[in-house]
């Protein structure tokens, strides 16, 4: 939630490596962290076009208007830059602009990715992910990794830059289509993922990523941690039907009849969707720390999640099964090395996985053996 926004006077100085901002010509919002209250979240938001205009290294397309969120992490004295959104343009001075909204929201699933899952920006970026809000190019998004010749280090060579791009932003409708599209290249520009697929897309990142911050998001407004100016104007009855069309499927698919590893062998879309319903399925029933340690864990090779999950469950002492919604009652898949369950009877086996009997309303938790140094 936004806490407060002040009049910029002076505060390009704060801004690291932030030539040509304007001093004196915009607002600064001040929020905190979501799952994190002591933690500062800044947006530095400039009305007036920069001094100089900023070139994106693709198509050396123009950005007049920046604006710059800032995040701080735990033991941090204070907020640093996570995120640079370009705009080719000013829609209007509101609260709601969208180069402002867009960097709540940003910082927002940044929340998710650094307080609930122990990950964050590449340093080898500077830890920064750009957005560029385009005018032009065909509706939707692409995420980038390169060298940006237009951004130039210390000693005159370009910088790696992660950025996304939205084209045509300031025609896409608010709420779910932007959300949803952010939130999907978001996935390609952080999370780990396997790649090589025949389709729908190469990478299975962006698909994962709309399912699981999308999810989260859906969570947080329905207990009023968040509020509709933090998702991009995105209703609760647009996640709710997001969820109910893109995430429950998935979710009933892996829980009630388990994850198909054998699948994760090939590159068929087939094996895509497998990839990103496991995947999806386990950001629903584990901590979420466990399920970063997943995404640290995990490879380019779809396979590997199998070893990757094996590996998170089993280093946790004990851990709580959250069991969906859709799944309350029901017998359902969890990863179980070789540890014990509570609240819940072991029905069957097949590997590292076992299908456990819930009952509504009953605490289910792992406990697992020490691992062994061997």
């Amino acid at each position: 939630m936004i806490a407060s926004l002040v009049v910029l006077k002076a505060v390009a100085s704060v801004l690291v490596a932030q030539e040509g901002v304007p001093t004196n010509a915009g607002i600064l919002v001040q929020m905190t962290a979501q799952d994190n209250p002591k933690q500062a979240l800044e947006i530095y938001h400039y009305w007036q076009p920069l001094e100089s205009v900023w070139t994106s290294p693709y198509k050396e397309w123009k950005f007049s208007h920046i604006s710059v969120a800032m995040a701080q992490p735990l033991r941090a004295p204070g907020p640093t830059q996570r995120f640079r959104i370009f705009a080719q343009g000013r829609e209007s001075e509101g609260n709601d602009e969208l180069g402002l909204a867009t960097a709540k929201y940003m910082l927002r699933l940044w929340n998710y990715v650094y307080f609930r899952c122990d990950v964050d920006h590449s340093p080898r970026f500077g830890r920064l992910v750009d957005v560029y809000l385009c005018k032009d190019g065909d509706p939707g998004g692409e995420h980038f990794q390169m060298y940006n010749s237009f951004d130039l280090d210390e000693q005159d060579r370009p910088k790696p830059t992660n950025f996304i791009n939205i084209y045509q932003a300031f025609a896409a409708k608010r709420g779910i289509t932007l959300s949803r599209e952010l939130a999907h290249e978001y996935g390609h520009a952080i999370l780990p993922s396997a790649g090589g697929f025949e389709g729908p897309e190469s990478y299975a990142n962006g698909e994962l990523g709309e399912r699981v911050f999308l999810g989260w998001l859906r969570d947080d407004l329905r207990a009023g941690k968040i509020n509709t100016s933090d998702t991009m104007g995105t209703t609760q009855a647009e996640l709710d039907a997001y969820y109910k069309r893109d995430v429950e499927p998935r979710v009933k698919q892996v829980g009630l009849k388990g994850p198909n590893f054998e699948l994760l062998k090939g590159r068929s879309e087939k094996s895509f969707w497998e990839y990103v319903s496991i995947a999806t399925y386990l950001s629903r029933i584990a901590p979420t720390l466990m399920y970063g340690r997943f995404t640290n864990l995990s490879t380019i090779v779809a396979e590997d999640a199998q070893t990757a999950i094996k590996s998170a469950a089993e280093e946790r002492t004990e851990w709580e099964v959250v069991v969906p919604a859709e799944l309350k009652g029901q017998a359902i898949w969890i990863p179980l090395v070789k540890g014990a369950v509570s609240g819940a009877k072991v029905v069957s086996r097949k590997g590292d996985w076992a299908k456990i009997q819930t009952k509504s309303g009953q605490k289910v938790t792992v406990k697992n053996p020490p691992l062994s140094l061997q």
